[in-house]
């Protein structure tokens, strides 16, 4: 033994079961058909015990931002279809580790970005109901290991391709007069 502490990347790409998620935003409309907003938002937390039966008890959540811009297409009749999409980042988390021995909890902050297509509906001047479309892609998460206390076939959890196919539902406030 030279004392060097290697790891075995265990890499998946389970099917998490899917929770929810939790976002608020603030936006300006720029022209008459395009919107730009910054939104944030928080992932509930998934078990990562499907993945790896009899061998892992933790949780996978996430953090993001996203800086979007939206093409508002046409109004008809109070209906606004449009497509949009954004880049921004993501702070994903494993915790609750009890297996494998030596793997601890982390968090990692990696480049995310999304598209959707979606459609508003005016219920006042001002405010409007939302259904959506989303495609995102928060990027992944590796947790932390001790090698030192690991088995020489332990390594880091490794949850890649952390994206998701969407249904929004929400309310949109607009401040000022009409867009249309």
């Amino acid at each position: 033994d030279d004392g060097g502490g290697g790891t075995t990347g265990i890499a998946i790409n389970p099917e998490i079961e899917p929770t929810g998620f939790f976002e608020g935003g603030i936006g300006c409309q720029v022209a008459s058909s395009l919107r730009i907003e910054i939104t944030g938002g928080i992932r509930l937390k998934s078990s990562l015990t499907d993945a790896f039966p009899d061998s892992l008890d933790a949780e996978y959540g996430s953090q993001y931002v996203f800086v979007s811009s939206y093409w508002d297409i046409t109004n008809y009749a109070g209906f606004t279809p449009y497509v949009g999409g954004g880049i921004g980042a993501s702070k994903n988390d494993i915790s609750g580790l009890a297996a494998p021995a030596g793997a601890a909890g982390d968090s990692d902050y990696d480049f995310a970005y999304h598209v959707d297509v979606g459609v508003s509906y005016d219920i006042t001047q001002n405010l409007k109901f939302d259904l959506a479309y989303r495609y995102v892609d928060l990027g992944e998460v590796v947790s932390a290991i001790d090698t030192a206390a690991a088995p020489a076939d332990q390594g880091a959890i490794n949850v890649d391709n952390i994206e998701g196919h969407e249904v929004k539902v929400g309310l949109r406030y607009h401040f000022g007069g009409s867009a249309w």
